[in-house]
C-alpha cells in the first residue's frame, strides 16, 4: 500500500532553492518510511 502526502511550497521558493526543497522532501519521505516500516510513502 502506498501512502501519499502533500507538501505545499510557493513557486518562487522552488525557483530560489530547488536543491534544498528536494532534499527536504527526500528527508520527509525517508523518515516516514522508517517510522511506518516498509510501506511506500510518496510526498
Amino acid at each position: 500500500m502506498t501512502i501519499n502526502g502533500f507538501f505545499s511550497y510557493s513557486r518562487i521558493d522552488w525557483e530560489a532553492d530547488q536543491e534544498t526543497l528536494s532534499d527536504l522532501v527526500s528527508r520527509i519521505e525517508n523518515q516516514s518510511r522508517a517510522a511506518h516500516g516498509s510501506r511506500d510513502f510518496r510526498l
